[in-house]
């Protein structure tokens, strides 16, 4: 099963297409996600992908030339995937973010030094989280 609502490699998904496949208030942290990535960020640029045939359509949210986190759309919610180096895991551990959130990260095993995790958007908790990961996702490495 694809990971992405929209799988149609021919068809790049588009604002109509995502309100049907999610609910009032996904779309809604959806809209208050990327809104969030412009005010804390400045200019950000946001490009759909076709990643591959067991992921489907995302979408790549920069600042720059750096991504900040890709939004996956599935039936009624979405996921925000965030690909992390050891630079910025060591700063996520001092962000405050809730201990499951952090361990869920540490689980994840890093390819080429960098870590992919992604959290499901269900309610506003969760794009607090996205948010403060945002935060850590577009500081400089230390």
């Amino acid at each position: 099963m694809m990971l992405s609502s929209f799988s149609d490699k021919t068809v790049v998904p588009n604002d109509d297409m995502l309100t049907e496949v999610l609910t009032t208030g996904s779309k809604a942290h959806w809209d208050s996600i990327r809104h969030y990535a412009e005010s804390f960020c400045g200019t950000i640029s946001e490009q759909w992908q076709y990643n591959s045939l067991k992921v489907g359509w995302l979408l790549n949210i920069k600042s720059g030339r750096r991504t900040l986190l890709y939004l996956i759309p599935t039936d009624m919610y979405f996921k925000a995937v965030f690909m992390l180096d050891e630079s910025r895991i060591s700063a996520i551990k001092k962000a405050g973010l809730p201990d499951h959130v952090i361990a869920h990260i540490m689980e994840t095993t890093p390819h080429a030094e960098i870590r992919t995790f992604s959290v499901e958007i269900k309610d506003e908790t969760d794009v607090d989280t996205v948010r403060k990961l945002i935060e850590v996702t577009s500081a400089s490495p230390q």
